[in-house]
């Protein structure tokens, strides 16, 4: 029996593109996530703007960074919160225990196949929290917080 001339067929007909320029390219995609990590950081993007960034680009290298990662880089989070955060991501897009955090990343969140849920999902945890007020729940809204409300009337119609 006679061995085939190429191993696999299937790469005979691919470029063969220079370690080097492969090196560069992968230098050049961690320093792009770092850069978008440290802005994040540094409180001059939001997440929704990272997400924005990268879902404008089906090739952004930013795609590659987890969601644990882009959450503890926030001003104020640290592992606790991120960790948390993804438990609360994972209930919201009902993903299975048997994926790995470390597979849960910004490409995965943008993944056209699940619609805008994923998005929304990864977005959640940094939603702002708005206090009902400062009687709640003892007493009625304050009026800054509900228009609509005056002191001694009630919400319900009925």
């Amino acid at each position: 029996m006679t061995r085939p001339a190429v191993a696999n067929p299937g790469w005979s007909h691919r470029p063969q593109v220079p370690v080097e320029c492969l090196v560069a390219a992968g230098a050049t995609a961690r320093r792009i996530r770092a850069e978008w990590l440290a802005a994040l950081g540094a409180g001059m993007v939001s997440v929704s703007e990272l997400l924005d960034a990268a879902a404008a680009d089906p090739a952004s290298p930013l795609r590659r960074i987890r969601l644990v990662e882009m959450y503890a880089t926030q001003p104020g989070w640290g592992r606790g919160r991120a960790t948390t955060a993804l438990t609360t991501l994972r209930r919201a897009a009902k993903v299975s225990p048997r994926v790995p955090d470390g597979a849960l990343t910004v490409g995965w969140a943008l993944d056209r196949r699940a619609g805008a849920r994923r998005r929304c999902a990864a977005l959640e945890p940094t939603a702002p929290r708005i206090s009902p007020g400062p009687r709640f729940p003892f007493g009625p809204p304050h009026p800054e917080q509900h228009p609509r409300a005056r002191v001694g009337q009630r919400l319900s119609g009925g």
